[in-house]
């Protein structure tokens, strides 16, 4: 069976089990007196709104400043630098989802010519509230649901976005209201426990020295996300940021989880995803572009990693 289908997209992810926080409440949507408003800007699309979410997609080609008046979940198609009220700064690419609260001002900037470009899940303070009350076990809501930041998810998780954006983007909708309140209830849950583990994973980082090394991480992350096309080596990446390879490697690995090598190959193959989606070029151009060296290269990888091939990707209904 197509892992894209429509059963599929009932259960985000066949075979594994949810967050047990989640239980309580799953499949259940919340009723809402009226349609709650996402705040959007004329840089979004919105592809699909009940009362408890609303999904769609921003694109920009200027640094955007994003002002959450309600809870919102981006996955990046692009890479950019994000820059929040703090002073804090940090690089999310196709590899990243970021969470971002109510009231969080922050800014993108877009690192190269593929522009800001993001899908988007606003998320209703009711639908918000009951996260949080399940989460604690209903105990005090807790307010640290969604830690801020963007964090690398899983492919499951990718797919799981990718099942639930082409559900919503159909001209005929194929799920009604309710079943996208329920499919985006169980992708939340998904991405806040991975986003949650992160968040401790970082806290818990020694922190002598731990902003020198996570702005070597930041700026490594700037260089692949500009040039993941390319041929570009860790020796050669570690000589541009003057430090040792060895080093470079160990301090990226332990705080991204990946191999360097591993994470332009991942950036590679998320980015032509995007652009498969789109739909608006042959998939070895695509392939090429990213990259690969060729299309049966990129085919295998992608099957690989993803577990379907890119056809079936580009066609979910089949």
């Amino acid at each position: 069976m197509n892992m894209l289908s429509n059963p599929a997209l009932r259960e985000i992810q066949p075979g594994r089990t949810a967050p047990p926080w989640m239980a309580p409440w799953r499949g259940d949507a919340i009723a809402a007196s009226e349609p709650f408003c996402a705040g959007i800007s004329a840089a979004d699309r919105i592809l699909r709104q009940t009362r408890q979410v609303a999904l769609g997609r921003h694109r920009s080609t200027r640094t955007h400043v994003h002002n959450a008046r309600c809870a919102y979940v981006l996955f990046h198609r692009s890479s950019v630098r994000m820059r929040t009220d703090s002073g804090d700064e940090e690089i999310a690419t196709p590899l990243h989802v970021s969470l971002h609260a109510p009231g969080e001002i922050h800014a993108r900037e877009a690192l190269n010519e593929e522009g800001d470009d993001c899908d988007f899940i606003a998320v209703a303070p009711e639908l918000l509230q009951r996260l949080r009350m399940c989460r604690a076990g209903g105990r005090a809501a807790d307010e640290s649901l969604f830690p801020s930041g963007p964090c690398e998810t899983t492919p499951e998780i990718f797919l799981a976005r990718r099942r639930l954006f082409s559900a919503a983007s159909r001209q005929y909708a194929t799920l009604n209201s309710r079943q996208i309140d329920a499919a985006v209830e169980r992708l939340l849950a998904l991405v806040v426990e991975r986003a949650s583990a992160r968040h401790r994973f970082m806290q818990g980082q020694v922190r002598a020295n731990r902003g020198r090394r996570m702005q070597l991480v930041e700026d490594a992350k700037t260089i692949v996300a500009r040039e993941y096309q390319t041929d570009l080596t860790a020796m050669g990446l570690a000589r541009r940021l003057h430090c040792s390879t060895a080093y470079l490697s160990r301090t990226f690995h332990a705080a991204t989880g990946f191999r360097l090598v591993d994470y332009r190959h991942e950036l590679r193959l998320r980015r032509a995803a995007y652009l498969i989606e789109q739909a608006n070029a042959e998939i070895g151009e695509i392939a090429v572009r990213v990259g690969f060296a060729s299309h049966s290269h990129f085919s295998s990888a992608f099957h690989r990693r993803f577990g379907i091939t890119p056809s079936a990707y580009l066609n979910p209904a089949a």
